[in-house]
């Protein structure tokens, strides 16, 4: 029976390291699809209210938000979307592919749905990192997880 609880106790002390790896993980890849939304939501409500909307993460980069780049005076303002995002996580970067528009901490969409392409880099706290697109004529951001040798 004692040898029955060492070796539960032998592969708990083992198991139990991995999942907190695994959970913080999963965590980075949630925020990392949160943003992705956040993006998209941004677009879409652009195009459907014939708005200017920015997306922008937040100087700590733990909150994403849209807000309305400049509020009509003939027009309902918009209620801004701030979306925290998982413990941990947070945006580091916001790279554009246009070097005139390089350093900008926000991305607009114009109510066409355009916008400058960019990548946004979001940083877990294991260290994980997701490229998070929006490319030029693609409806939807998308999420790719950053190998470490990248």
């Amino acid at each position: 029976m004692l040898l029955v609880v060492v070796i539960i106790g032998v592969l708990v002390s083992v198991a139990v390291p991995r999942f907190s790896v695994s959970f913080d993980s999963m965590k980075a890849k949630s925020g990392a699809y949160d943003v992705a939304a956040t993006l998209d939501y941004a677009r879409a409500t652009s195009i459907l209210e014939g708005r200017t909307l920015r997306f922008e993460a937040a100087a700590s980069g733990t909150e994403v938000r849209v807000t309305e780049e400049r509020a009509p005076a003939d027009r309902k303002a918009f209620l801004p979307l701030v979306r925290p995002l998982p413990d941990g996580v947070r945006v580091v970067v916001i790279d554009f592919a246009d070097a005139l528009v390089a350093g900008r901490g926000y991305v607009d969409f114009r109510p066409d749905g355009g916008c400058e392409p960019c990548t946004l880099k979001v940083l877990g706290v294991s260290g994980e990192e997701y490229d998070v697109q929006v490319l030029r004529g693609a409806m939807h951001a998308t999420v790719a997880r950053r190998r470490p040798d990248e």
